[in-house]
């Protein structure tokens, strides 16, 4: 947002389609509408979003199994909203690509989908016949904003008047909704299956998310760490796409909570290297001395895939690396 009081059009559109998410949430009894909610209010305010509903929606997603996306049920939707929500927020991972244009088609595939749960089953005794219906108000919802903000800038109160409009259509859409969600036999249910008691997690189920929460560059993380979480060491994998002079196309490394690296793994066609603290002269691979750069812009450079990974994962490749061949 400029100082004229202004916002990027594009962004408008985008949160105003993850308004008219937010009643399909309300109707699957979702704890993640709230934040989702506060999302797109502070954005359309020309705020931005507040950092609890950002390390919800992140929670959200560093807890549920990335294959849960692709999912027609409660867990795949509410996967695929908090995904939309961190990235109308802005603040979502630079690695992920996505853009104000893409939460608008992403919009439209999720109401695809509660168009393709209302042709399998019935809704009020009757089968549903209504394919594509929530898609198709969708697309002519999002017509109508292009049309009635074309200009690449539009003014807050522009937009205060048009969510005020959207806000008479919201709750006869969450009644509608929740008639549609009960005749598919949704219901949230949590990132690792229907019982999970997130964002609680005290079940402990075999395939509670509470083991799979060890990313310290996950934006909840980053976010937590600003108001005083204990910084902790993290693995990094690097993958090259352009040859370097030296002939590393892969890297991993330990980096320690000062952000210096401890251990570090180097592929090239020679073979593979690893080097740690203890190295000597002569070392094939020797760790740099300088401080290694945030997640953030490694994340977001062209020439490199960069991946964070689990103390479990690079130990293995420790251990492999280390031994004789």
């Amino acid at each position: 947002m400029s100082g004229t009081g202004v916002l990027q059009a594009a962004v408008a559109r985008s949160c105003f389609s993850l308004v008219r998410l937010v009643p399909l949430l309300e109707a699957l009894g979702s704890p993640l509408a709230g934040s989702v909610r506060d999302v797109a209010t502070c954005r359309l305010a020309g705020d931005p979003a507040r950092n609890a509903s950002l390390i919800e929606l992140s929670d959200y997603l560093e807890a549920s199994r990335w294959e849960s996306g692709t999912a027609d049920d409660a867990r795949g939707l509410e996967f695929r909203i908090a995904f939309l929500g961190l990235t109308a927020s802005g603040a979502g991972d630079p690695a992920w690509g996505a853009s104000p244009e893409g939460v608008l088609v992403n919009a439209l595939g999720l109401w695809r989908t509660v168009d393709g749960g209302m042709d399998r089953t019935s809704v009020d005794g009757e089968r549903a016949s209504r394919v594509g219906e929530f898609e198709g108000r969708e697309a002519q919802w999002q017509g109508r904003e292009r049309s009635a903000f074309a200009d690449e800038e539009v003014t807050r109160s522009a937009v205060a008047e048009y969510v005020e409009a959207l806000a008479d259509d919201h709750e006869m859409s969450r009644a509608e909704l929740t008639r549609v969600v009960a005749a598919c036999g949704w219901e949230s249910g949590g990132p690792c299956a229907l019982g999970c008691d997130w964002p609680v997690c005290t079940a402990r189920e075999p395939n509670c998310v509470e083991g799979r929460r060890w990313r310290q560059q996950s934006l909840g993380a980053r976010l937590r760490r600003k108001h005083g979480a204990t910084t902790q060491k993290w693995y990094l994998e690097v993958l090259y796409y352009e040859e370097r002079a030296d002939g590393v196309w892969e890297e991993l490394l330990e980096i320690s909570p000062e952000g210096h690296e401890l251990r570090k793994i180097v592929k090239t066609p020679r073979g593979t290297d690893a080097a740690d603290v203890r190295q000597v002269a002569g070392d094939a691979c020797r760790l740099n001395k300088g401080s290694v750069l945030s997640f953030e812009v490694i994340s977001s450079r062209s020439d490199l895939a960069a991946t964070e990974i689990s103390a479990a994962d690079f130990e293995h490749r420790w251990l492999s690396a280390r031994s004789p061949s």
